[in-house]
């Protein structure tokens, strides 16, 4: 389908007088601001664009960032019921960078399947730029995607709560005499068996036995029927066993995803977590209220 598609656009090409434009079937016209000499693009792969539509008169209606350009899987299924934002995608290869013009029309309905905005009308003349970056497996997708995840939700943290939570943590381990080490993000943890297998990457699957308490020792949640029988906390036919999580991809609070991470596989540790990477200013329950300081003992009993 591709190479008969560059059988096509090389007459196209031919047609227009010159190899810096190409009309679509519709006859829109392209134009080249950059030609790329990679190879024909991979379907099995996926491919990262940035993209940028704005009005006649200059206004931004959608930009991707560099550091978060858009995925798109050039498959068989990319190519049913295509309109000519989707075709022109379609017709380049890695380094290419065009533009072109639709109405308003053409782009959200034809296209994209949805509606005007109300800011414009049907006829608008929208600009759109693409520029096709590069090509990924879908492993490294998904690993770029839960990376950009991972700093969305750490920009999100309370800093000023952050630190107010850190000088509590720090008193109360000087108090206590504990040495813990400490992450770049406030938590605070000591290790009491270390184990020697592998640390967790983003996206990857494990399994956590854990123990959840307050400063003051009052126990939450435990995924260990003993110390839920200890702590008053057992509950008839609830499974107790290892919790299984993937590194800021499941939907768990930030400071799991933070603390296991820096954790072998079999070690034992205990997190001291600040509440803004757990649960905030948000009142979890009766024991854990609005800024609480969490407490896990963990066990990493397999990194999957």
């Amino acid at each position: 389908m591709k190479k008969l598609s560059y059988i096509i656009l090389a007459i196209m090409l031919i047609s227009c007088g010159g190899e810096n434009t190409f009309q679509t079937e519709n006859g829109t016209k392209v134009t080249y601001h950059k030609k790329g000499n990679s190879k024909e693009p991979s379907d099995t792969l996926i491919s990262y664009f940035l993209l940028k539509y704005e009005t006649i008169g200059g206004k931004v209606l959608f930009e991707s960032q560099t550091e978060v350009p858009t995925p798109i899987k050039l498959d068989s299924n990319f190519f049913v019921n295509k309109g000519t934002f989707f075709e022109v995608l379609g017709e380049m290869i890695v380094g290419d960078s065009v533009s072109y013009q639709l109405s308003a029309s053409e782009l959200f309905i034809d296209n994209f399947k949805g509606r005007v905005p109300d800011s414009l009308d049907a006829e608008d003349k929208i600009n759109i730029y693409a520029s096709f970056l590069s090509q990924v497996t879908t492993e490294d997708h998904q690993q770029k995607s839960i990376a950009v995840r991972r700093e969305q939700m750490l920009d999100q943290v309370d800093k000023e709560q952050v630190a107010k939570d850190v000088e509590i943590i720090d008193a109360y381990l000087e108090e206590n005499g504990i040495q813990a080490e400490k992450s770049e993000t406030g938590i605070r943890y000591t290790i009491s068996d270390q184990g020697n297998g592998p640390k967790p990457k983003l996206g990857q699957g494990v399994k956590v036995h854990y123990a959840g308490r307050l400063l003051t020792g009052e126990y939450f949640d435990t995924s260990m029927e003993d110390v839920a029988k200890a702590q008053g906390l057992y509950t008839e036919g609830r499974p107790y066993e290892p919790f299984p999580i993937q590194i800021y991809a499941s939907s768990v609070i930030t400071g799991w995803h933070e603390g296991i991470s820096l954790l072998n596989e079999g070690t034992k540790a205990t997190l001291y977590i600040p509440s803004p990477l757990a649960y905030g200013p948000r009142k979890r329950s009766e024991v854990i209220k609005a800024n609480s300081i969490l407490v896990f003992d963990v066990e990493l009993v397999e990194v999957e």
